[in-house]
């Protein structure tokens, strides 16, 4: 085998990154577990590892799913450790590994090829036939690849024949996910709630009440007794609308770097100052914070 001194670099490298690979596994499962990134003043791991140590978003999901794999499945750490399973192939074997079949799946993916595992993978765990992904293929359009079930793709064709019914024109896929999505986002979207609350408020015409001098005036009626209503929180409606238009349903908690956290599930009103303490409801003392930055300004 012919030999060069840039391949022999090369092979170093390779071979100092690899080791270093396994190491990271097992020092984020210590950062996770000592939740040090919470101490740090990131809400997640993911975040952490995003914002932290500016790692790419597919790089550290797979890093935070194989080092929370390990943690499940201690044989699957010491495979990776003495080099028998790669981190990428690790990651492929995730979906089906358990304790009690680790030594299969390890030895599968230890002699198969990266295609081989994942059929293997998907004839096991059929949902992973199909890896969920949105990829961008022109400025304004992306691809959207996803596997479903006999019983939803029946619920997409029904959607597709009652927007083509209302229309009057054939529909298709991505027409009926766009019908669909804005119906859900109108019903549930506490942002776009607030916006129609506040525009009819806005619209609305106080009319003067009609007085009639011929009708004889009826005794007054007697007051409805009370009944006493507790709601789930003691925040009005119309004020979680202001919050929510305000800050549009975003996280408004810090990370270290300074900038908006700007998550946008998750998420609960907070009280800067606590309504124990003489805080009161007006939208000046409330905030939207995801629950890990909701939890952050508690421990504080």
């Amino acid at each position: 085998m012919k030999q060069h001194p840039l391949d022999d670099q090369a092979a170093q490298i390779i071979q100092r990154y690899r080791s270093e690979e396994k190491k990271l596994i097992s020092v984020l499962q210590q950062i996770e577990a000592q939740f040090v990134f919470r101490e740090l003043g990131y809400t997640s791991m993911y975040q952490y590892c995003l914002e932290r140590h500016k790692i790419s978003e597919s790089r550290a999901y797979e890093l935070i799913y194989v080092s929370r794999k390990c943690t499940e499945v201690p044989q699957l750490k010491a495979a990776i450790e003495t080099g028998t399973v790669s981190i990428s192939a690790a990651k492929r074997i995730g979906s089906v590994v358990t304790q009690e079949n680790a030594e299969l799946w390890i030895s599968q993916a230890a002699t198969l090829k990266q295609k081989d595992l994942e059929r293997v993978v998907a004839t096991a765990n059929p949902k992973e036939a199909v890896k969920e992904r949105v990829k961008p293929v022109a400025e304004n359009r992306s691809m959207l690849v996803v596997g479903i079930s006999p019983d939803l793709e029946k619920k997409l064709e029904r959607v597709k024949e009652l927007v083509a019914q209302s229309t009057a024109k054939p529909c298709n896929l991505e027409q009926a996910l766009e019908q669909m999505a804005a119906l859900f986002l109108e019903r549930k979207d506490p942002v776009q709630r607030a916006e129609r609350v506040t525009q009819k408020k806005s619209a609305a015409v106080i009319k003067p009440k009609s007085t009639c001098l011929s009708k004889v005036a009826s005794p007054p009626k007697k007051p409805a007794p009370a009944v006493a209503r507790q709601t789930r929180s003691p925040i009005p409606a119309a004020i979680r609308h202001q919050v929510m238009l305000r800050d549009r349903g975003e996280c408004q908690g810090k990370i270290p770097q300074g900038t908006r956290c700007g998550c946008r599930q998750w998420t609960d009103i907070h009280h800067i100052r606590p309504v124990s303490l003489g805080g009161s409801n007006d939208p000046d003392n409330l905030l939207t914070l995801c629950s890990g930055h909701h939890r952050l300004v508690h421990r504080r």
